[in-house]
């Protein structure tokens, strides 16, 4: 048996030649119920492994099994057989037409079974062939009965009690051959009945003892059911009879598909629910199975593509932050960080965030973000966190960063009353006051300086007027502030 790569744990569904490994429904590339798996790793057509890797063993879904009568047209065909039963009353041979009818039904039910389905077939499966079957089960029965008894008198009773032992336990795997083979010859041959039991092993034993079990209780319902309304008591002993003849071939038909690969076919269980994931669930997916291969990069090139066209994605940036500090990669942590502190302040996802940037320090003790909006917003967070040490170190020269940027004012103002709490910066404080004192006075002229270079005149609606939202400097009061030299030692 071959488990999955990925989930050692989960049996293998396909395999994929070209790189040479065992995969599980979830490790592969299977969009929007295409019947076509694709590897993610090179992109290359999965085989189909069949569900015998992933399939319930036998006897763990008894309960399944007891179902299995009520799905499909199952319950329809127990009780036509049934009425034909009770039928013969009328006309004898309507028992036998009965007989042969849930005998087809069964039959089919097996071999159903066996190639993955598990619903109970129609109806109209039963309706011929069945009296060829009847007597080919009934041939199978006596030639095993007449081969007991010739051995048990020219070989000697020991010899007759192993014969009978044997044939008592290969009936199934006559009843599975014929199903199967469809041929009469290879189900009376002891060989092939010897082939297939040894080829299933022990569990093959635990389904005869599985099947007797079923037959007593048979005999044991038919017996409780009480004779003295004789047309009720027929009825009732023809449904318990057909609903355990169902069930039985049903189970024997599910040993087959479980055992399949041992037994040289393959098949796909249809109640195995498939991967209908959504693209984000395939994108996790593909990129887990990308990181237990080592390959990090194309990982994270995937995570960055997905962002482009969905940068809300709360959930992929969490994956792709995990990720880049998992590896400690400050390379790919400058071009992400600021995007994803923006999402969670814009979330206000505040735990995260206090988690979120210590991870960053460790990997980037001096980090501050790129973008004035970003750094402003994560001083705003500390201030308000009371980490007022942090705070001011955030802002400390954000005039130089960010030059022209309108950030500035509201920056430095909460630097002023970031340094108000901090002890021995008065000094510091004194001097950012009177640059917030400047940024205050000069908010005018800039005003002015656009008013200056915006010009409107009368364009035609496919000509719209050029504006420049970055004016010239015309007066000498317009010019950049001189911010003169702030030192700040926090």
């Amino acid at each position: 048996m071959e488990y999955c790569k990925y989930h050692p744990l989960q049996g293998a569904s396909y395999v994929c030649h070209q790189c040479n490994v065992h995969t599980c429904q979830d490790c592969n590339r299977t969009e929007h119920q295409s019947s076509e798996a694709r590897c993610f790793v090179c992109n290359d057509t999965l085989s189909v492994q069949g569900g015998a890797f992933t399939a319930t063993p036998f006897w763990k879904r008894l309960n399944k099994a007891f179902k299995y009568p009520f799905s499909g047209n199952g319950f329809a065909a127990i009780i036509a057989a049934t009425l034909l039963s009770c039928l013969g009353f009328i006309m004898p041979w309507f028992v036998l037409l009965a007989s042969a009818f849930i005998t087809k039904y069964s039959f089919t039910c097996l071999q159903q079974t066996a190639m993955g389905q598990t619903q109970a077939p129609d109806i109209k499966e039963a309706y011929g062939g069945g009296l060829l079957l009847l007597i080919q089960i009934t041939g199978i029965l006596l030639i095993g009965i007449a081969s007991v008894t010739v051995i048990a008198i020219y070989v000697g009773p020991i010899a007759g009690i192993a014969a009978i032992c044997f044939f008592v336990l290969s009936i199934p795997a006559s009843f599975i051959l014929l199903a199967m083979e469809e041929s009469f010859f290879k189900a009376i041959n002891p060989l092939k009945q010897l082939q297939l039991m040894t080829t299933i092993g022990w569990p093959y034993l635990f389904l005869c003892l599985i099947l007797m079990i079923m037959l007593g209780s048979v005999e044991a319902l038919s017996f409780m059911i009480d004779d003295n309304m004789e047309s009720m008591s027929i009825f009732l002993q023809s449904a318990v009879s057909n609903y355990y003849s169902v069930v039985m071939y049903h189970l024997m038909g599910y040993a087959l598909f479980q055992y399949q690969d041992k037994l040289g076919f393959v098949a796909e269980q249809d109640d195995v629910t498939k991967p209908d994931r959504t693209d984000q669930q395939l994108l996790q997916a593909n990129v887990s199975v990308l990181v237990k291969e080592g390959d990090y990069e194309k990982a994270i090139k995937l995570y960055r593509h997905w962002l482009k066209k969905n940068p809300r994605d709360m959930v992929i940036s969490d994956a792709l932050f995990k990720l880049i500090t998992s590896l400690k990669s400050k390379q790919h942590l400058t071009s992400f960080a600021d995007q994803h502190l923006q999402l969670l302040m814009d979330n206000q996802q505040e735990f995260k965030l206090g988690v979120s940037l210590p991870q960053i320090k460790l990997i980037w003790p001096d980090y501050k973000p790129q973008q004035a909006k970003v750094r402003y917003q994560l001083a705003k967070y500390l201030f308000d966190k009371g980490d007022f040490p942090s705070t001011a170190k955030m802002l400390k020269d954000f005039h130089k960063a960010f030059p022209n940027d309108q950030q500035v004012l509201p920056a430095y103002k909460m630097m002023v009353e970031t340094l108000e709490f901090i002890p021995g910066m008065d000094k510091q404080a004194v001097k950012f006051r009177a640059v917030v004192q400047k940024l205050e006075q000069q908010q005018p002229s800039e005003s002015r300086a656009v008013k200056k270079k915006i010009s409107f005149s009368t364009h035609h609606a496919d000509n719209p007027p050029n504006l420049s939202l970055s004016p010239k400097v015309e007066d000498e009061e317009d010019k950049p502030l001189d911010y003169g030299q702030i030192e700040f030692t926090p």
